[in-house]
């Protein structure tokens, strides 16, 4: 589109003035709504000439914006429309000759400070938004009022659609939000993505384009009071997705009836088991919030009553474990809470290590029995899900539908089943295009096996074993190894850390007063350092003055000490003997103190590193 077209454009944006004279089949309309915080969507908002927060109105210009090329081909940006709130209410209109790729800014002393882009149809909907004000948190700033319009080619649209209102909360100024990464037609990734919504009579409504079968990602978001809830669509070109909460849910889903959504994700999302399941949560939630702020139970329970089915009394009778967790530990309790990183039979010349002194890891789920019943109720809903994903993935006629699948949850890290993914993987990499293959197979399938590497290091280093040997460079570049220290030393804390990790930082003063304390008796600790740049770590070090051995990787999580070592969480420690026998895994710090007592005696009254 040339630069000569926006004199033509501008000729009608304005504030109507020209009203009588735009072409219907080539006008827009966007208006625009200021909105306090305290201001109800629905009223018109009284705007204050200035405001606590960022917006001043009286210095403040919506302006609408556009890409254009000039006549020897540099593209510039172009004002298509601008104007000022009046009454806390703003009206754009004009006409374009084609479907337009615009930036709504609002500028503030002549300097951008919130945009949100759109797509202008000649003679298509309104488009209305807000300038939303709020006084504290989240951040200001602009959302589409009720639609979201983002399609320039009709033979790539995709519609979704969706009605909260029988959600159970306030959603005035609730976020609601899609996004997902495509493809273009060359290939390259592409964000998919509504820009923010506030709901319209508790409806929202988002055009979009794909140009390769993918998905997105629909939540939504309330602030007060804070709750957000997401659901997940398989978008191709046609698509026509609605979703909702079921009941009183805050859960929502997402139906179309029709195409590979349907048979990805309906199949099961739309099940008898599932929805019962979903129910029995929505309603444990419910009674968990009354109990939290002691208010009567009365409502919820007629509602339980009333709305139960059969197969929801038959799903209830059939998980005894999912009734009221505090009469004892649930089943799934036990098996999170059960101590199984300690190796049933120890590394050879492990064997004096005394396993029954093994303290609970500092990330250990020893609590999970206390949980509340929703809790196990969600994790229903995930291997619900998740079964039935991992089976789609395993036995799909179609190899594209396979994908979907994985990309949809199967085979995840946190599946059981992960390593079987592999072999899905690998049976894509045959069946597919190569192109696609290199774009959606290969890097997912690397990303598994790394992550299934570095989940089997670290469940096989466990009290009793032994843990690999590693050189890295210290803080004046010398290559520090620690069998070297392990020579010199009766334990050794190994302790990943970096910059950026505050826990790991919180440690340092504790661990500066044990080193104090035992340095002297045979203790060491020997720190590893995953940051990214050498810079990070020399500052970091230097600014906390770490007494200890300090060596770097310097390759973030993927360098070859940190994967040996199983690093997925820092801070991460092992507590190892000088035969390089772990003592303790992952301990916390108030324990290593207690460990150390027990090996080397009390020293309460030695000088400790300040």
């Amino acid at each position: 589109m040339k630069i000569v077209l926006a004199a033509a454009m501008l000729m009608y944006a304005c504030t109507g003035v020209f009203a009588d004279a735009v072409d219907t089949q080539k006008a827009f309309k966007i208006s625009g709504k200021y909105i306090a915080e305290e201001s109800n969507l629905n009223e018109n908002a009284e705007s204050p000439t200035s405001h606590s927060g960022l917006v001043d109105l009286s210095t403040t210009t919506i302006v609408v914006t556009y890409e254009s090329t000039n006549e020897s081909g540099a593209t510039e940006t172009a004002e298509l429309a601008s104007g000022e709130f009046v009454d806390g209410n703003v009206l754009l209109t004009g006409e374009i000759n084609e479907p337009t790729d615009i930036v709504i800014e609002v500028q503030i002393d002549g300097n951008t400070v919130l945009s949100l882009p759109a797509v202008l149809t000649p003679g298509g909907e309104e488009i209305s938004f807000a300038l939303l004000d709020f006084q504290s948190f989240p951040p200001d700033r602009l959302a589409f009022i009720g639609f979201s319009p983002r399609v320039k080619n009709l033979e790539k649209k995709f519609t979704i659609s969706g009605d909260f209102s029988s959600i159970d909360k306030d959603l005035t100024l609730a976020n609601v939000r899609v996004t997902g990464w495509g493809y273009d037609e060359n290939g390259k990734q592409k964000a998919i993505g509504s820009g923010d919504m506030l709901l319209k009579d508790g409806q929202f409504h988002f055009e979009g384009e794909i140009e390769e079968t993918d998905l997105v990602n629909i939540y939504i978001q309330g602030h007060d009071p804070y709750f957000r809830t997401q659901t997940q669509a398989v978008v191709e070109r046609g698509s026509v997705i609605s979703v909702y909460s079921p009941g009183s849910s805050n859960q929502i889903v997402a139906t179309s009836g029709s195409g590979r959504h349907a048979k990805l994700i309906e199949s099961w999302q739309q099940s008898d088991e599932y929805l019962s399941t979903m129910h029995e949560y929505a309603v444990a939630v419910r009674e968990f919030e009354a109990r939290q702020t002691e208010q009567p139970l009365l409502e919820i329970e007629e509602s339980a009553n009333n709305s139960e089915s059969d197969e929801n009394e038959t799903l209830s009778s059939e998980s005894p474990e999912l009734e009221e967790v505090d009469e004892g530990k649930t089943e799934e309790a036990k098996e999170l809470s059960s101590n199984s990183k300690i190796a049933l039979v120890q590394a050879e010349g492990c064997e004096h290590v005394v396993l029954e002194d093994v303290k609970h890891e500092a990330r250990d789920h020893s609590g999970v029995g206390n949980l509340p019943r929703h809790y196990f109720l969600s994790q229903r809903l995930a291997k619900i899900e998740s079964d039935a994903l991992e089976a789609i993935a395993s036995n799909a006629e179609n190899s594209f539908d396979a994908l979907l699948a994985v990309e949809l949850g199967a085979f995840n890290f946190q599946s059981e089943n992960r390593k079987k993914g592999l072999a899905v993987y690998d049976r894509l990499a045959t069946a597919l295009d190569e192109e696609l293959v290199a774009r959606r197979v290969s890097p997912s399938r690397d990303s598994l096996a790394s992550y299934i590497e570095v989940n089997d290091n670290d469940s096989s280093l466990v009290p009793g074993q032994k843990v690999p040997n590693f050189q890295h460079p210290n803080l004046e570049g010398e290559e520090t190894s620690l069998q070297d220290i392990l020579e010199d030393k009766a334990v050794v804390l190994i302790d990943f850390w970096a910059s950026w990790c505050a826990p790991c930082i919180a440690k340092f003063p504790k661990m500066k007063e044990l080193y104090g304390a035992y340095g002297g008796e045979g203790f060491e600790i020997l720190s590893n350092s995953i940051d990214s740049t050498q810079e990070a770590w020399e500052q970091a070090s230097a600014q906390h003055e770490l007494p200890w051995t300090s060596v770097g990787e310097i390759e973030g999580w993927y360098g070859a000490t940190a994967r040996a070592y199983g690093v997925q969480h820092i801070p991460k420690s092992y507590l190892v003997d000088s035969e390089g026998c772990i003592l303790q895994k992952d301990i916390a710090i108030e324990d290593l103190e207690e460990v150390l007592v027990s090996r080397f005696g009390s020293l309460a009254d030695a000088e400790t590193v300040e």
